[in-house]
Parts: structure tokens; C-alpha cells; sequence
């Protein structure tokens, strides 16, 4: 996975915690946690299908629109 879905990655995470989701934030971060050993590209892959499901799972989607504009706006 390139260096740009890292930045989405990352900058998904930093949106979650500033806009108050932070129990997405924590599952997030217990994704990267259990797959932290493995190889840096599987790891990003792992990360945005997981956060695509977090996000389908535990926002409504109009929560899933303002997280991800603002992190387009972000980045």
C-alpha cells in the first residue's frame, strides 16, 4: 500500500479522536496493536479494511460523512 494510505490512515485516526469518537479511535488502535509485527504494507492494508468496517459498524452514516470530510480537509 502506498505512503498516501498511511496518511489516510493516520490522518483518520487523528479525526476519531478530535471529533470525539475515541472508542472507534481505541479499536483502531487494537488493530494496529495486534498486527503491529507484521509487514509494514500488510499492516496498512489490514488497517484501512478494518477501519472501513469500524467506521460501517459504529457510525451512522452521517457520522461517517463528517469524519471522512474532515479528514480530507485534513489532509
Amino acid at each position: 500500500m502506498s505512503r498516501s494510505a498511511e496518511q489516510l490512515v493516520g490522518a483518520l485516526f487523528n479525526v476519531l479522536g478530535s471529533e470525539g469518537y475515541t472508542e472507534v479511535q481505541q479499536l483502531l488502535l487494537s488493530t494496529y496493536q495486534s498486527n503491529a509485527s507484521t509487514d509494514r504494507d500488510e499492516l496498512v492494508d489490514q488497517l484501512v479494511v478494518d477501519l472501513v468496517t469500524v467506521l460501517r459498524e459504529h457510525l451512522s452514516t452521517e457520522e461517517e460523512i463528517e469524519v471522512l470530510t474532515t479528514t480530507i480537509e485534513y489532509l
